[in-house]
């Protein structure tokens, strides 16, 4: 296993996001929005000088979203040059926010011209600006939505898992679970999660009655597999800060690549990105060999 390297030497306060290339993340003390080649090819660059409070999110629409510093505008920008911006039909968000794709941008709101989070689940278009209370649900975290994927996934304020679809905001609790932080949907057809007492979560997104315990691991942050294609693991931040690589065919079969203070993220190209616990925005290769735990 090869060693984790600090990119750029940089330091990240949160989960970075990875796409396209580049790595997004939030800076430390300054909270700027940074970004860079995910080889560390060339500098960080901080565009036009924004700020977050969240981590920021970078997907297919080829924008960057996030939410600035206080009132917490609804922020998208391009993802390249010359970093065109805009404060998203005026909303403000207390998540970072999730854009699959679909047109729309998701994420947990805050009362209008205020600090304090009203914790409403918004879905709002990115062409016109134009928002909606989906379902008229709340969420205590960011939401989840994968590409291609009809439903958005989230932690109720009373700490159930939800399901509700994007289209006519009808939602169920998904088998009456609760998680401790926001939930991942996968491309593999599995919704990973953090439960209420730590233990790793999987549930079929198809069929609720269908789910598992990750073997006996416990972890302190949203579980993640691969983004884009599978490489049949699992990626997490155990309780003692530990970035583990576990087998979903034998989780008894694992590997610690580093140690972590947050989520990590796994976009698929061998490689796992993450914020160490002295806060370098570390990048670490997978391994497809590895030892059993």
């Amino acid at each position: 296993m090869t060693d984790p390297v600090n990119l750029g030497g940089m330091q990240t306060a949160s989960s970075p996001c990875v796409y396209g290339g580049l790595v997004w993340f939030q800076g430390v003390g300054d909270n700027k929005v940074w970004c860079m080649p995910t080889d560390a090819s060339s500098a960080a660059l901080n565009p036009m000088g924004m700020q977050t409070s969240q981590p920021p999110f970078s997907g297919l629409d080829g924008m960057v979203f996030f939410a600035g510093i206080s009132p917490y505008q609804l922020w998208m920008m391009t993802a390249s040059q010359p970093f065109m911006n805009v404060n998203l039909g005026g909303y403000q968000a207390a998540s970072t926010p999730v854009a699959p794709g679909d047109g729309s941008v998701y994420f947990r709101g805050t009362g209008s011209g205020s600090s304090l989070p009203d914790q409403a689940l918004w879905q709002v278009n990115i062409i016109t600006g134009a928002g909606v209370n989906l379902g008229g649900y709340q969420c205590k975290s960011a939401p989840a939505v994968i590409p291609g994927g009809s439903f958005v996934y989230f932690q109720g304020t009373d700490d159930f898992l939800w399901q509700v679809s994007t289209l006519t905001g009808d939602g169920v609790k998904v088998a009456g679970f609760q998680c401790s932080s926001p939930p991942f949907v996968s491309n593999n057809g599995y919704l990973y999660f953090q439960g209420t007492d730590n233990t790793v979560w999987e549930v079929d997104q198809s069929d609720f009655s269908t789910s598992r315990t990750i073997g006996t691991y416990k972890c302190s942050s949203t579980p993640v597999t691969t983004q884009w294609g599978q490489d049949g693991f699992l990626y997490f931040q155990g309780t003692d800060n530990t970035l583990w690589q576990v087998s979903l065919d034998d989780p008894s079969v694992a590997t610690a690549l580093g140690s972590t203070a947050s989520s990590p993220t796994a976009p698929g190209d061998g490689y796992v990105y993450y914020q160490g616990t002295d806060n370098g925005l570390y990048r670490v290769a997978t391994t497809s060999t590895i030892s059993s735990a």
